[in-house]
């Protein structure tokens, strides 16, 4: 999101008489699309999307997740830029790229980068394997099957993928966790794997 807002707040600081304000409205994963955000969005002067949960990753009542991130409104007052320290991963270096093709992350991206919006956890870089991906499409998220309408080709054996945490570890606990990148997992998975664990199964040690 931040690469889209970038350039319309250039433009707010060239044009004295435009000023933005930007207002997030949570609706994906972990949120159901309140009455208040609807209001938000329907009141706002442009919206801008941000991720997009899958299509097949559902709530146990089967609401599908879905994810609007900002409307942006008029606003008079001036808006400070914020800092943000680059993302690190589990060596405590600044995280590498995942996967841009097939385009992975939870801001698709290419990074297993997160935010308290991500609370999937989308942050173990894995290297999929035919035995995990079955195993993921048994516990109801299938990522083998193309959906081409919502721009995902479907992963194969040996696509790099940002898988969500809590998932890795279900898969080690079943024998099925695929090999993990260190360096391009987010260190907020070890929130809830070990890095024993994630080092046992990495690709990049030497």
């Amino acid at each position: 999101m931040r690469p889209a807002l970038a350039p319309l707040e250039r433009a707010a600081a060239l044009a004295a008489c435009l000023k933005l304000r930007f207002s997030d409205a949570p609706a994906g994963t972990g949120h159901y699309m309140l009455e208040s955000m609807v209001r938000l969005c329907e009141e706002a002067d442009a919206l801008l999307l941000g991720a997009c949960g899958l299509p097949s990753v559902c709530y146990p009542d089967n609401r599908s997740h879905r994810r609007m991130e900002k409307g942006m409104l008029r606003d008079d007052s001036a808006r400070m830029p914020r800092r943000e320290s680059p993302p690190r991963n589990v060596l405590g270096e600044t995280l590498e790229i995942c996967s841009i093709s097939p385009m992975t992350g939870f801001f698709r991206d290419g990074c297993c980068n997160t935010s308290q919006e991500d609370v999937g956890s989308h942050t173990v870089c894995v290297v999929t394997t035919a035995a995990f991906l079955e195993f993921s499409k048994s516990r109801g998220n299938d990522l083998s099957t193309p959906m081409p309408e919502f721009g995902f080709p479907g992963l194969k054996p040996g696509d790099r993928w940002c898988l969500c945490a809590p998932r890795w570890q279900e898969a080690l606990e079943a024998g099925k966790a695929p090999r993990v990148v260190l360096r391009a997992t987010h260190e907020g998975a070890l929130s809830y794997c070990s890095l024993a664990d994630l080092k046992r199964f990495a690709l990049d040690l030497a």
